[in-house]
């Protein structure tokens, strides 16, 4: 098409309105202080997402999602809040992008909501002490950092029980969703701190000693702080590799400064590089978007991209309670699913637990599906059995094979277990896999 002088002005006007974020959602709750990568923000005006700036004020009830670090500095200076990724998988549990929402602080120094992920506090005053709200799942954890340079570590996953059976027999009455067990752990990285929490005040300090707690939507809060002789291996500092391995994907995410989101993860799953790809996939689940998803989990192309999606979809599902439900909604009015196709689709995405792992039953029904139909069916198949299942480590299958390549791998996967029998394999003893 010919650019004309209004279309080019038009074209720059986008560009402008993608550039600049908006922040008259509300009052001032804090201020980016430093972006590695790139961060976005969403008002709950509406579901799109924009870049914010060092330097730029951040509104109260916005959410800010760092891909994947991005520095927020409270009103008066005094805190700080690192929002990162743990893109070296250090972390017992995955966490692919960290993302809180600021409230108004109100007798504190900050106050914000933990959406997800990982984020560190520290305090930054020259003297005296700082205070920070942390709110999460309708929950309230008020602490004191007692000095300068106190640092501590906040992380908030979750995750569905595997062995889950999503109810569909009557279509009439709206999907339950099931709660997924959410956990958020507290670590003090340097210096001590006071936390209160349920109308109890705990002291904690770095290691050694009382260094760990823990709530759940389970149990609630821990009795105790747990103690700790040194700090964990996961919080020691980031290896050379790793640091170029930071630096590699904060200058693809940069691009996020730019172009909106899904053109970002478009861009990234045509890339030539499998590490790229996968970061498309999971930039789709960070922005929730579940139809990029799908399209992932059938990408005929590349297998990385569909186990990325596989990974991201039960990352997305634990986030928090109403995704399956949200999911199972748009499988049946968008690809128009059955609901027993749907509720079939979301017990993949669960998993299984450990009994149903000794159960014979489970592994002829996932070879079976090995024939299924659909692409994305057989990636979430693949999935399972491979961990399920080490001895099949050396079966090739790929859910993008033609039928009669996947009839070999199959009919090999048949002899390894044989009808009514269990596979020769270790069964992680984990509770779910993961």
């Amino acid at each position: 098409m010919k650019t004309t002088k209004w279309t080019g002005h038009l074209a720059a006007c986008l560009v402008f309105l993608w550039a600049t974020p908006a922040w008259a959602d509300g009052p001032p709750a804090g201020k980016v202080a430093a972006v590695s990568g790139a961060l976005l923000q969403q008002s709950g005006n509406g579901p799109s997402w924009k870049p914010a700036k060092p330097g730029v004020s951040v509104a109260a009830d916005t959410l800010l999602l760092a891909l994947p670090e991005a520095e927020i500095d409270s009103l008066n200076g005094n805190v700080r809040l690192h929002l990162m990724a743990d893109l070296s998988h250090r972390l017992p549990e995955p966490i692919y992008e960290g993302a809180v929402v600021l409230n108004q602080p109100k007798g504190v120094d900050l106050d914000f909501t933990l959406d997800r992920g990982l984020v560190l506090v520290s305090h930054r005053r020259p003297r005296g002490e700082a205070t920070v709200r942390v709110r999460f799942d309708r929950h309230v954890w008020d602490i004191v950092l007692e000095k300068p340079g106190t640092r501590i570590a906040l992380a908030k996953v979750g995750r569905h029980a595997g062995g889950m059976r999503p109810s569909f027999e009557d279509t009439a009455k709206p999907f339950k969703p099931d709660q997924p067990t959410l956990h958020v752990y507290l670590l003090v990285l340097s210096g001590d701190i006071e936390l209160t929490t349920g109308g109890l005040c705990f002291a904690l300090d770095a290691p050694p000693g009382p260094a760990i707690f823990h709530w759940s939507n389970v149990d609630g809060d821990e009795p105790a702080p747990r103690h700790l002789e040194q700090l964990p291996s996961f919080a020691q500092p980031l290896t050379a590799e790793e640091r170029q391995l930071a630096e590699t994907v904060n200058q693809r995410a940069k691009k996020l400064n730019e172009s909106p989101p899904a053109k970002v993860a478009a861009e990234c799953l045509e890339d030539a590089d499998p590490r790229f790809r996968r970061m498309g996939v999971t930039l789709l689940g960070a922005i929730d978007d579940l139809e990029g998803l799908l399209n992932a989990l059938q990408n005929p192309k590349h297998p990385e991209v569909r186990e990325q999606a596989v990974v991201i979809l039960r990352h997305w599902l634990g986030r928090k309670a109403g995704h399956d439900a949200l999911l199972y909604q748009y499988l049946t009015s968008k690809r128009h699913l059955t609901p027993a196709q749907a509720a079939g689709f979301l017990q993949l995405l669960y998993g299984f637990s450990e009994e149903d792992a000794e159960s014979p039953e489970l592994y002829s029904t996932l070879l079976a599906y090995l024939n299924h139909d659909s692409i994305a069916v057989r990636e979430l198949v693949r999935y399972h059995l491979y961990r399920l299942v080490p001895a099949g480590s050396d079966i090739p299958f790929d859910a993008a094979d033609p039928p009669a390549k996947r009839a070999e791998a199959l009919k090999r996967w048949k002899a390894l277990i044989p009808p009514g029998e269990l596979p020769p394999r270790a069964i992680p003893k984990s509770g779910g896999l993961p």
